[in-house]
């Protein structure tokens, strides 16, 4: 690297080397105005780094930005495009998206990222005055059981799923993945839950504070229909979901079809799961 001082800045180039990373950066620090620093990470491994703000980061990725600033303040942007991301033990995939900081706020926009066939994309807010984050992302296309092993270090399913369809979710909480706060509205299609085929299932859920309420699951087959409601606390170990058929022919449950056995009729059910 280099260094230039005069009466008034010190400018410089360097080249920046870790045991998993590397890069470069250059800039102007003038006495008067502050600072103005460029750097790049042709290399950037997320473990050196460990967290963003409270959030465990891992994976890999390349990096490009800028940071400006004075004594009194600074503002930074920077470019990421990252392989193999997990935030706070969730799979992210390959994601890509804008990073900046002003005035206690972080802001990650133009997110776009696939997890294995799984593709979403949106825009995130976090105050780090409060510890809050805010947001939305959209899924396009969302793969049931690519979601299911992306969850399962902190929210492990108990039962087999599969189904493909898309997805939002709106997020206003606190920025602690235990406490998080969400709406989120799924349309998925051809649905395996346990064995049993769903030709659709329609999902309105929400978290306050990390209390899970199933609003409305409605899962339909052919003529059949099963709704749950209810909801979940991980943290205080509390479990009450309901579920309810009030008509459910006997040749579209999957165990008539399994023993190939003629059966006609209907039934209804009504029960809870705690």
């Amino acid at each position: 690297g280099s260094v230039t001082a005069t009466a008034t800045e010190v400018s410089y180039k360097a080249q920046l080397k870790t045991e998993k990373s590397r890069g470069s950066s250059r800039g102007v620090i003038n006495y008067e105005t502050g600072f103005d620093i460029q750097y790049d990470a042709s290399l950037l491994d997320l473990d050196e780094v460990k967290k963003v703000s409270v959030l465990e980061v891992s994976g890999t990725g390349t990096a490009t930005g800028s940071t400006k600033g004075n004594a009194d303040s600074a503002t930074f942007t920077v470019d990421f495009d990252g392989k193999n991301i997990g935030l706070q033990k969730y799979k992210l995939g390959d994601t890509s998206l804008n990073l900046s900081y002003k005035a206690g706020n972080l802001y990650a926009t133009k997110i776009q990222g696939t997890l294995v066939s799984s593709r979403y994309l949106g825009q995130l807010t976090v105050d780090l005055r409060e510890d809050m984050i805010q947001g939305k992302v959209q899924f396009p296309f969302i793969d049931l059981a690519v979601i299911k092993d992306s969850i399962k270090e902190n929210l492990p399913i108990p039962v087999s799923l599969s189904g493909s369809g898309s997805a939002v979710v709106d997020i206003n909480g606190p920025l602690n993945p235990d406490k998080l706060s969400f709406k989120a509205k799924a349309r998925l299609y051809n649905c395996m839950v346990e064995g049993q085929h769903f030709d659709t299932a329609d999902a309105d859920i929400s978290s306050e504070l990390g209390a899970v309420t199933l609003n409305s699951v409605l899962l339909e087959e052919k003529n059949s229909n099963l709704l749950f409601t209810g909801g979940f606390d991980l943290e205080r170990k509390s479990l009450n979901i309901f579920f309810k058929s009030q008509r459910y022919y006997l040749d579209d449950f999957y165990l008539v079809r399994f023993f190939n056995t003629p059966s006609k009729g209907t039934f209804a059910v009504d029960g809870v799961i705690n």
